[in-house]
């Protein structure tokens, strides 16, 4: 998948990684699991080439997620969306004051649509 920006002034992304797949317990502790940093490095490496600067006040998203299929919970997804963009949008995601979730789904392109406004 190309990522490209939205005609809103939004991005696409890959679908990320549930939230049951994010962490794996080695020698008793969690970790971030490999999909999880693989999708990580997936998404800062596509926003390095873009002209985004990291907002440091308050921020509000509107998120559209396309599953692969029918099936988990669309909060599922979000966790590993939100943590993959802290320092690259916002400085960290506890700046969104404000949440619009949509859910979707395409077999053929799963991804997810953002668009991010400062408050």
């Amino acid at each position: 998948m190309t990522p490209t920006e939205l005609p809103t002034g939004g991005l696409v992304l890959p679908y990320p990684p549930s939230l049951n797949r994010l962490y794996r317990t080695v020698r008793g502790r969690p970790i971030l699991s490999r999909e999880a940093r693989e999708y990580r490095a997936t998404v800062q490496g596509i926003l390095a080439g873009m002209a985004y600067k990291a907002s440091s006040g308050p921020v509000a998203l509107s998120v559209v997620l396309y599953r692969p299929r029918r099936a988990g919970d669309a909060d599922n997804a979000l966790k590993a969306l939100l943590d993959a963009l802290n320092g690259l949008l916002w400085v960290d995601d506890s700046q969104i004051e404000e949440l619009h979730l949509w859910r979707r789904d395409d077999k053929a392109r799963p991804r997810v649509e953002l668009v991010v406004r400062e408050q």
